[in-house]
């Protein structure tokens, strides 16, 4: 869903106001704010591209100007995040863009708005980490087919040892920016939360994902509450608090996918399946959810409630224009015919040509 950078919004801009640099004159600020105000517009509304360009024109007039230099950097992360789900080849590019200007960032200290260069650092070595997770993944494919003394094994090797410690890097300090006692709102911060429970996932340290999960949820919750009684105390606001509501439903939607994995790691299948039933009520377009419920169904031994969760899977991989040849599409294809021939049921799969 990268769809879902709400919560990064209300950090970023707020406390970061433009002041005047040297040499910068009245009217050459009045430009800059505006810039800064149109780059946060684009910025609320997903539109990270536009929201960069708009930043990059007010340093083009203040190029010490710290909202601008934080929202740029914010930009390009966003940017390169998007591009990394989507395969593109020129993630790398937007990243390292991104981890030069948090570098730089980091250099100057921006006092109590460190904690936003923090938490982009941290995504940034969270990011790397993911890519070379999938080097490891495709080297790991490879190597099947190769001699044991393959120089291939060296990069697996070298891969996995970079994963690691991109990954701890990004651990150490998201952990910070969740233990600042002196910025109000850092320690209860959504993407740290969301984020180290998906790292202790991958660490398989699934009782602490659990508990930042339940911690990001419980914000979530509280958040939801606020905005539906904004929504009723305020109705001439209701475009802004309907759009609120439905980033902290978009939020919780996140966690619900997350909690439904580690139960599903530590065999909890009811209680996975119950998290996922929860997210389909409210995102029923989450494709991956119905795969995965279908195989919560088979594990539970509800084959019939599974073929409705992988037909429903086929259905929306349709829509999307999946590849045939895409893992997930593979899988609900053999589990369907699995079941259909369990059944007794004639093969709804149609044969090769």
């Amino acid at each position: 869903m990268r769809r879902h950078h709400f919560l990064l919004i209300a950090l970023l801009f707020p406390v970061l106001t433009s002041c005047s640099s040297p040499g910068v004159s009245e009217d050459e600020q009045y430009t800059v704010d505006f810039h800064n105000n149109n780059a946060q517009h684009y910025y609320e509304g997903g539109h990270y591209t536009r929201a960069l360009q708009q930043f990059e024109r007010a340093l083009e007039l203040d190029d010490d100007d710290e909202r601008a230099l934080l929202g740029r950097a914010w930009c390009l992360l966003l940017i390169s995040e998007g591009d990394i789900l989507r395969g593109d080849s020129i993630a790398d590019d937007f990243l390292e863009e991104a981890r030069d200007a948090f570098m730089d960032l980091n250099a100057r200290g921006l006092g109590e708005s460190q904690f936003k260069v923090d938490l982009g650092t941290a995504k940034i070595h969270a990011l790397y980490g993911d890519l070379y997770t999938t080097r490891i993944r495709n080297l790991q494919e490879e190597l099947k087919h190769r001699h044991p003394g393959d120089p291939l094994h060296k990069a697996l090797a070298d891969a996995e040892q970079a994963a690691e410690q991109s990954y701890f890097e990004a651990k150490t300090l998201f952990e910070k920016v969740l233990n600042n006692d002196k910025v109000p709102g850092a320690r209860d911060n959504l993407t740290a939360l969301l984020q180290l429970a998906r790292l202790a996932v991958l660490r398989k340290d699934f009782a602490r994902a659990l508990l930042y999960a339940e911690q990001y949820r419980e914000q979530v919750r509280r958040s939801k509450d606020l905005w539906v009684r904004s929504l009723k105390q305020f109705p001439e606001d209701r475009v802004i608090w309907e759009a609120k509501l439905a980033g902290a439903v978009s939020k919780e939607v996140e966690v619900l996918d997350l909690i439904a994995n580690a139960y599903f790691k530590i065999g909890q299948y009811e209680l996975a399946k119950e998290e996922l039933d929860r997210l389909l009520r409210l995102d029923p377009y989450r494709t991956d959810a119905y795969l995965n419920r279908g195989i919560l169904h088979q594990k539970l031994a509800q084959p019939r409630l599974a073929l409705d969760d992988f037909n429903s899977f086929m259905s929306r991989a349709a829509e999307l224009d999946m590849s045939p040849e895409d893992n997930r599409v593979i899988e609900a294809t053999r589990q369907i015919m699995a079941i259909e021939k369990t059944l007794g049921m004639e093969s709804s799969i149609p044969d090769p040509e």
